[in-house]
C-alpha cells in the first residue's frame, strides 16, 4: 500500500467533477512544495475553480443558509437538568 501512495496515480470515480478533481490532486501533490496552498496559503486555495462563485466575505459573515439543516436531536439521558445534584449527596471517600 505504502508504495501505491508513494507512485500510483490518482484514480477518481466518474461522477467526481474535473474541479473536484484538479484541487483533491493539488492537495495530495507528492511534493509538498507543489501542493495547493504552499505558496500563499488559504488565498491560493480559495482561488481555485472549485471555490468559483463563493464569496467569501459573505461565508465568513455566515450570510449563506444552509442546503440542509439537520435537526439537533437532545436525547434526555444526555440532559442533566434531569438530575438534582448535590454537594450534601455525596460523602468523599479519601484513599491513602
Amino acid at each position: 500500500m505504502y508504495e501505491r501512495i508513494l507512485n500510483d496515480k490518482l484514480r477518481f470515480p466518474p461522477h467526481v467533477s474535473e474541479n473536484a478533481r484538479s484541487l483533491i490532486s493539488e492537495f495530495l501533490a507528492r511534493d509538498p512544495q507543489r501542493r495547493i496552498g504552499s505558496k500563499e496559503d488559504a488565498k491560493e486555495i480559495m482561488r481555485h475553480p472549485f471555490f468559483e462563485g463563493i464569496d467569501w466575505t459573505k461565508l465568513l459573515n455566515r450570510e449563506y443558509k444552509p442546503p440542509f439543516n439537520p435537526g439537533v436531536v437532545r436525547l434526555s439521558f444526555f440532559n442533566l437538568s434531569i438530575f438534582q445534584f448535590s454537594i450534601f449527596q455525596f460523602s468523599p471517600t479519601v484513599i491513602y
